[in-house]
């Protein structure tokens, strides 16, 4: 019996390092597989390996296999973190990711937007109270 018991802790153990959720950190991602989902996670933690060191995260990005993967993750660094200007879209192979990405380095109003993010719910912009509308 605890063989088994050690089977299941040891399944559980390597589904939990794959779930999505549990990718905060460059050391999270290299325990991943198979590849594919290591490149993925590698893309989800990229923002934060920029924060810290801008060599290292273009490193990280580079190192990724899958060339749609790495595209977002050159996308994603844009819009959450060097936002002045065309120096990681120009890296985007895929020609929808890197249209996507030159748009939102070119209309600063829709990069203030994704850096303040939604407004609060249950917040309407407008007038309150009798005068606004039902």
């Amino acid at each position: 019996m605890p063989r088994v018991a050690l089977t299941c802790w040891l399944l559980l153990l390597s589904c939990g390092q794959a779930d999505p959720s549990t990718w905060t950190r460059p050391e999270h991602c290299e325990p991943v597989t198979p590849e594919r989902a290591r490149d993925e996670c590698r893309a989800a933690v990229a923002p934060e390996v920029f924060r810290q060191d801008l060599g290292a995260g273009e490193r990280w990005v580079a190192g990724i296999g899958d060339l749609l993967i790495r595209d977002y993750a050159w996308l994603s660094v844009t819009r959450e973190v060097d936002l002045r200007g065309k120096r990681y879209c120009d890296r985007i192979e895929t020609p929808e990711l890197q249209e996507r990405c030159n748009t939102l380095v070119s209309r600063p109003h829709l990069l203030q937007q994704l850096q303040k993010g939604p407004p609060p719910k249950g917040k309407r912009p407008g007038p309150e109270g009798p005068q606004a509308p039902h």
